[in-house]
């Protein structure tokens, strides 16, 4: 596996994994998170890196069905628009965050991940490509393993598990907002002919959804404040 490619996984969230370097980096440094002569850990995120992490995300956005009209087409197509200015710049921001995240989730030991999440999570991307010949020419040209990609899901179904629960102890939601969001809503096709007690859970996940990325951007700000970030390469 070429160095840094575990720097990253998707671009979900917020989660791509990256993981502690001691080789040469062989390409440009984009970011570097952490302090190894303070804490002993130490993330680099190299440009390729960001590259692959744009390519991942595109790919977990795009219809298989779409993409099996014609695979090494329009696979040929996504992997053009990962080299935007703006996808590039996404991706980075995204590995800054992945890192500090799960730096975190690891130093409070957090591990909440089943073998079977990781396998499934694998199993839907490798579906994007149709073909096994198509999935493995990635693997090749982005010199890593399969293993490495199960590796690199795993860190981040942590991160992004061990975000989610943080941050819901951040929003919490009351009976008297439960019961406006009913009444304003109770003819919409999700609530319809459900009493308030039916409805209950339903809204409780749509209101935690719908104030969640404010309250995890509230919340990765102040975590961010206690890591050393260091972004050396910007797109735009």
């Amino acid at each position: 596996m070429r160095a840094g490619a575990l720097a990253l996984w998707l671009l979900l969230l917020p989660g791509a994994a990256a993981q502690q370097r001691d080789d040469d980096v062989v390409d440009r440094i984009a970011a570097v998170v952490g302090n190894k002569a303070l804490t002993g850990r130490e993330v680099i995120i190299t440009e390729r890196d960001v590259d692959l992490a744009a390519k991942i995300n595109l790919l977990r956005h795009s219809r298989r069905e779409a993409i099996a009209v014609d695979p090494k087409g329009r696979l040929a197509e996504i992997f053009a628009v990962a080299k935007r200015p703006d996808v590039r710049e996404k991706a980075l921001e995204y590995l800054v965050a992945q890192a500090v995240v799960y730096d975190e989730a690891r130093r409070l030991a957090f591990q909440r991940v089943r073998l079977s999440e990781v396998q499934k999570e694998l199993d839907d991307f490798k579906a994007k490509f149709v073909t096994a010949e198509e999935y493995e020419r990635f693997l090749s040209e982005n010199e890593i393993t399969e293993k490495d990609l199960a590796s690199l899901i795993e860190r981040t179904l942590l991160a992004d598990r061990f975000s989610r629960d943080s941050v819901r102890l951040n929003i919490p939601i009351r009976e008297d907002e439960i019961r406006e969001y009913y009444l304003k809503h109770q003819s919409s096709p999700q609530l319809a002919g459900k009493t308030l007690e039916q409805a209950r859970t339903m809204i409780n996940q749509l209101l935690y959804e719908e104030r969640f990325p404010r309250a995890w951007s509230e919340w990765y700000k102040e975590l961010r404040k206690r890591q050393s970030v260091q972004v050396l390469l910007h797109y735009r």
